[in-house]
């Protein structure tokens, strides 16, 4: 069975906010606009053989603490509203596991919110 890509998936979703966003950071990183990091972390077995669980971690890296903030929690609202269709497949629920937070770093000049989320999937084929 093939299941759909739930990185570029979110990708997806998140860009339609008009957000940009990556799986790997430049090393150049420096920009006043948000970056948006996603990750597809180890997964859960669904609780059927058609369905998945896909873990998928998303880091806003910003500048400034407040707007990254508000950055994160727009996007926890925007994919647990879901089911989302995207052309990478159906994303049948997702759940915020772990809510947005501050990732403490040893200077000021990059702040990241980090969520972790569960999305249930199911084959496309």
């Amino acid at each position: 069975m093939i299941f759909p890509d739930t990185e570029r998936a979110v990708m997806e979703i998140l860009d339609g906010l008009g957000l940009e966003t990556t799986i790997h950071l430049p090393k150049d990183y420096a920009t006043d606009t948000p970056l948006v990091q996603v990750l597809n972390l180890p997964g859960n077995p669904g609780p059927e053989p058609f369905l998945r669980t896909e873990t998928i971690q998303v880091n806003v890296h910003g500048r400034d603490r407040d707007p990254t903030r508000v950055v994160a929690n727009q996007i926890r609202d925007e994919l647990t509203a879901g089911p989302h269709g995207t052309t990478y497949g159906l994303l049948d629920q997702v759940t915020c596991q772990v809510s947005p937070h501050d990732v403490i770093l040893d200077g000021d000049l990059l702040n990241i919110y980090s969520a972790t989320y569960l999305i249930d999937v199911r084959p496309i084929s």
